[in-house]
């Protein structure tokens, strides 16, 4: 192969158009270009092959040229691979390892996969993996955040991606992309969200309430650390706890920390955590970092968005904060499946909580559910899962816990009212099934 540039117009998702100038290959054989990047290491290739018929597919030009958003994908992730380079990270891994970006994500029946993820070393690839709905290439944020999962991950030799160390290494992602987005593509970031560029906004650290995240544990949308990490449990709130360390980036940029000394601190940050760092570990670790960096005129900044964020502090308030109201249901005993795998929806009713959404999940030593949320009236829905799927699905009524069998079931759901500052008791009848 020989190394070349490819130079084009591509499409963005708004209709808009931009020229671009991407490394490639070319077979000097075939004559085919290849999107590839023989310096950095880089290859993209599709995805189903690769994953289903272990077989490397790079992606060549065809006569209509590449895919648009492909080419964005991957030159975004060249300026995301040149920043950290820039500052001596030496690719995703810090090891020079070849980087493959799989394009068109599908599963095995060939349905596309919503989402972009860093899929781990396979094959001597660091390998990441992107979907043809989502305009990833146009988010620097979404780029940088599955590239610093890489990072993280290379930097403590494994990650516990599970509880507060899963929410630690989520907000990591986002603080850097964050961080990246704006020293790469924007001057700032005034809203401090993340996705922003993309087709809807996903989370903020300036008001994680907006996006259903909480501000600090035990907080309205806090997810308690979990016994075994499962998607009923978002693996122990790994996204939705993300909050908890992103809010701290925002405060540290609002207390006057430029972008460039915030990555570095984060970066030292990443290199001091251990694989099962949590909360508060965290609490102590990031004053102290804040001091060995140099930026000692933080310190106090720092230790004021710790404590706001409450890192320290692991179990649940026996009474609820601020405006808060504590919903509590046992376990059931006599459940055909392990609490790890059970999930309780909350719904608002009504205007007084804004028409939010609350999930909860049994704690890892705990004996019940217990979801923080604002006065007003709810409805609740009880899952339980097999791992990945819904195997059964119950609603509160006037009667106890009824199994919903069709979309019809639940139009006789109970209304349940909070006030502000209560504890209640769930019933638990209906739910041993």
């Amino acid at each position: 192969m020989q190394a070349s540039t490819w130079s084009g117009t591509v499409t963005k998702h708004d209709g808009t158009q931009m020229d671009v100038e991407v490394p490639v290959f070319i077979d000097p054989e075939s004559g085919d270009v290849v999107l590839g990047d023989a310096k950095r290491k880089i290859l993209c290739a599709d995805y189903a092959d690769f994953a289903f018929n272990d077989t490397l597919s790079p992606r060549v030009e065809g006569k209509d040229g590449f895919d648009s958003g492909e080419v964005l994908i991957y030159k975004t992730f060249i300026q995301v691979w040149d920043y950290y380079n820039d500052i001596g990270w030496n690719g995703p891994d810090d090891n020079g390892t070849p980087t493959l970006l799989m394009m068109d994500m599908v599963d095995e029946q060939g349905e596309v996969v919503q989402n972009a993820f860093y899929s781990d070393r396979q094959w001597g690839f660091q390998t990441f993996s992107f979907n043809r709905l989502d305009p990833d290439g146009e988010c620097y944020d979404i780029i940088a955040h599955e590239f610093t999962h890489c990072v993280t991950g290379a930097s403590m030799m494994s990650s516990v991606y599970l509880n507060d160390s899963g929410a630690i290494n989520e907000g990591m992602s986002d603080i850097m992309g964050n961080l990246i987005e704006m020293a790469v593509a924007y001057d700032e970031d005034g809203a401090w969200v993340f996705g922003e560029n993309g087709l809807e906004i996903m989370r903020s650290m300036k008001d994680p309430h907006a996006f259903h995240q909480p501000e600090y544990t035990w907080d309205m949308y806090y997810g308690p650390a979990a016994k075994e990490a499962t998607w009923a449990n978002d693996c122990g709130g790994a996204h939705i706890n993300a909050s908890l360390l992103g809010s701290i980036s925002y405060r540290l940029g609002q207390a006057g920390m430029s972008n460039e000394e915030q990555f570095y601190y984060w970066m030292n940050v990443i290199l001091a955590m251990t694989p099962s760092t949590d909360y508060p570990q965290m609490a102590k670790l990031l004053p102290w970092c804040m001091e060995e960096a140099g930026f000692t005129k933080y310190v106090d900044a720092v230790k004021q968005a710790v404590e706001e964020a409450r890192l320290a502090q692991t179990e649940a308030p026996e009474n609820p904060s601020g405006e808060g109201s504590y919903l509590k249901l046992a376990v059931p005993k006599d459940a055909d499946v392990s609490p790890s795998n059970m999930r309780l929806t909350i719904d608002s009713v009504g205007d007084e909580a804004g028409g939010r959404s609350f999930l909860t999940w049994v704690g890892a030593d705990a004996d019940s559910f217990v979801a923080n949320v604002p006065a007003g009236n709810y409805t609740l829905a009880m899952s339980y899962w097999d791992g990945e799927n819904v195997t059964a699905d119950y609603v509160l009524t006037d009667d106890g816990w009824e199994q919903r069998v069709n979309e019809e079931s639940g139009e006789n759901a109970r209304t349940v009212s909070v006030e502000a500052g209560s504890v209640v008791e769930l019933p638990v009848e209906g739910l041993a099934a």
